[in-house]
């Protein structure tokens, strides 16, 4: 299937984004809860305050428990316990707090989709870990977007819940099989289905009216994208957001082009070298035992991040060798 989005987010194929709509109605997507809709507006207004914020997340009980548990756990290391949120605030800092209070009723809504066979826990596990990442890829190169490439990591695959109610068992199957390979898997959909999962997390994420600086680099996390340092906001995000969106978890047992090329974008894009990148993701590890408590609603399994650390450091190491890969045959997969 063609792009329906070109990088600066323009329309090229009006009938198919018609289409797309049309099917996004049948696969009865939901809407967002009033206290996210609130915290998306206040992420829009320049003039929101510390005070706001709080106000918005406190009225969710549920919320505001959740995130009192998560500021006083052993990973932040307070000395004085947060006893509300706008100690929490002060605490995190305000993008953190939002950006994680916002990713929470974001989740808890695509959570409703659930299709039959799909493992959600290990699809929210892998989303979460990848936010963790790009936060922390994002707090070296591009350290003021370091919250909104945590909310970009946690939703580029949104639309992978939405293909599975679109397409049924089809779509489930494929990306059952071929789920060790982010890559691996848009180049079946386009093969396959009509729609990708980017086409579906853009057009979700804009009816949920989520700004651009987050929508497009989502929408285009397995385009490719600039290799070179850039101060463009929305160029940054995307980088950002390529690396994690095509970061294997899960011991491919091929790779695609865009596998090994992913050494060279840290390098020339991130200024990362292999050895700084592997160290940024054993950190990942303690980060994310940090903010799973969070979303402990949705994972509801232990999870070993270790070992998923490892097998990712383990793709790293093998693209940074001159050993011979094996690349991707689609067919195997079909």
């Amino acid at each position: 299937m063609s792009d329906m989005t070109d990088y600066n987010g323009s329309d090229n194929l009006d009938p198919q984004r018609e289409e797309l709509e049309k099917l996004l109605d049948d696969a009865n997507i939901p809407s967002l809860p009033q206290v996210a809709c609130k915290l998306i507006e206040l992420c829009k207004d320049p003039n929101a305050n510390f005070a706001d914020f709080a106000r918005v997340i406190e009225s969710d009980m549920g919320l505001s428990s959740r995130l009192l548990r998560v500021v006083n756990s052993a990973f932040y290391g307070l000395r004085t316990k947060a006893t509300n949120i706008e100690r929490a605030i002060n605490a995190l800092g305000l993008k953190y707090v939002r950006s994680i209070c916002l990713g929470f009723h974001l989740v808890d809504t695509l959570s409703r989709l659930a299709p039959a066979g799909f493992d959600m826990n290990v699809f929210w596990q892998e989303s979460l870990l990848r936010a963790v990442i790009a936060r922390r890829i994002a707090s070296k190169s591009c350290p003021e977007l370091r919250e909104e490439a945590f909310l970009v990591g946690l939703l580029q695959n949104c639309g992978i819940l939405v293909l599975c109610q679109v397409y049924g068992p089809d779509y489930v199957d494929i990306w059952s099989r071929a789920r060790s390979s982010p890559a691996t898997l848009h180049i079946l959909e386009q093969e396959t289905f009509q729609l990708t999962h980017l086409d579906a997390s853009e057009s979700l994420c804009r009816r949920w009216n989520l700004p651009d600086l987050l929508v497009l680099p989502i929408a285009n996390h397995h385009r490719p994208s600039q290799k070179q340092f850039s101060f463009d906001e929305t160029v940054k995000l995307s980088q950002v957001s390529y690396f994690v969106g095509n970061l294997a978890l899960n011991d491919p047992e091929v790779l695609c082009p865009e596998d090994d090329g992913l050494l060279d974008l840290c390098r020339t894009a991130f200024s990362i070298e292999t050895e700084e990148l592997l160290n940024m993701l054993r950190q990942s590890k303690d980060e994310y035992a940090g903010v799973v408590q969070l979303f402990s609603k949705f994972i509801n399994e232990p999870v070993n991040v270790s070992e998923i650390i490892e097998k990712a450091r383990g793709l790293i190491r093998h693209l940074d060798t001159d050993v011979p890969k094996e690349m991707l045959e689609p067919e195997k997969y079909c």
